[in-house]
């Protein structure tokens, strides 16, 4: 699967990866990855409720508890997956240079999971959810040679 340049285009619950050898050629795709927990809704991934309290001194009642937002520790979750895919090829010098192109959340998560030398052949990245983009699309988002 070894490729000169590595483009990965994300969001929440997929990531795609595609690769050229040719700067100015076309891309083809290399994997699909799913996460299927990020497809889910909140109450899907939350088993419990929280607590209700009565407050005394008002007719109404208030959560307690710290309620975790399950959606945004299942897009961390696959954040971290894809950094570290990103890196452990990175190391097996399956790519010289990278492109990333993610929902805006996603980017910033991405980006932090980056070692050095990762975040060294990175570049472009770009605020922008392609994922469901054909590849010739993806495509006409980057540079002519990339």
């Amino acid at each position: 699967m070894k490729k000169l340049v590595w483009v990965m285009v994300a969001d929440s619950s997929r990531a795609r990866l595609l690769g050229t050898d040719d700067p100015a050629g076309a891309l083809e795709e290399l994997e699909d990855m799913l996460h299927q927990d990020g497809r889910s809704r909140e109450g899907e991934l939350v088993s419990d409720r929280p607590g209700r309290n009565r407050n005394g001194s008002s007719s109404g009642s208030h959560s307690i508890g710290h309620e975790q937002d399950a959606k945004k520790h299942e897009m961390v979750a696959f954040a971290k997956d894809i950094g570290r895919r990103l890196v452990q090829s990175r190391q097996k010098g399956e790519f010289e240079r990278l492109y990333l192109m993610a929902s805006e959340k996603m980017l910033g998560l991405i980006k932090k999971e980056l070692d050095d030398e990762t975040t060294r052949a990175l570049e472009q990245a770009d605020a922008l959810n392609l994922v469901q983009h054909s590849v010739e699309s993806i495509r006409d988002h980057l540079p002519h040679r990339i």
